[in-house]
């Protein structure tokens, strides 16, 4: 039985949330206190968004991690599956934000990783307003995975880039010709992870 692709990325993100840090910023280990243990927030995620429950378009993890000088930071992973343009994603973006400072009266610091292959769809804020009286403007960091490389990602002893670069050849495995190349590139990151002793 094939395993739905947002419970993979969900698994990976929680098996390896410092190295999905680690990939973003890269002085995380400055910044992040990384021998206190992450809490992923799945029930209050699951509670704000109801509504996405059965949905597997997308793999998203809260995770509550502590700083250096001890207070926490909420983080939310957000995993894009679908691989096409959606005009609403970034006001779910918004939504994500709001919802959980309203709720839990915690900022969140947030990332997007955009699976698509199409080369002029990047969102990355989401604004509103009206005339010069109100305005809006929530911005967010995102990954194109369709702007790298294999390469890019084997630069690096990262885990998450491993998965970063099975994920980008998984982009072509709609080709038939393509399928040995994914198989092969999941198992090289299978041994590459075993080496790196996780």
């Amino acid at each position: 039985m094939q395993v739905p692709r947002d419970l993979l990325w969900k698994s990976f993100l929680e098996d390896c949330f410092p190295d999905f840090l680690r990939f973003f910023i890269p002085s995380a280990d400055k910044i992040f206190d990384f021998t206190k243990e992450i809490q992923f927030l799945d029930k209050e995620l699951a509670q704000l968004f109801p509504e996405t429950k059965n949905k597997n378009r997308r793999a998203d993890k809260l995770a509550k991690v502590f700083m250096k000088d001890g207070t926490e930071k909420w983080v939310l992973a957000h995993v894009e599956i679908q691989g096409y343009v959606d005009d609403e994603f970034s006001f779910r973006m918004f939504q994500y934000y709001y919802r959980i400072r309203d709720r839990y009266s915690q900022p969140v610091m947030a990332f997007a990783i955009l699976t698509d292959d199409s080369p002029h769809y990047r969102p990355n804020e989401f604004s509103e307003g009206f005339l010069d009286t109100t305005k809006l403007l929530y911005q967010y960091k995102t990954l194109k995975l369709s702007d790298y490389r294999p390469e890019d990602f084997q630069k690096t002893n990262n885990i998450f880039a491993f998965a970063l670069e099975v994920a980008w050849y998984g982009l072509k495995a709609n080709k038939p010709k393509e399928s040995e190349v994914l198989y092969q590139q999941k198992m090289n990151l299978f041994r590459r992870v075993q080496n790196k002793g996780v």
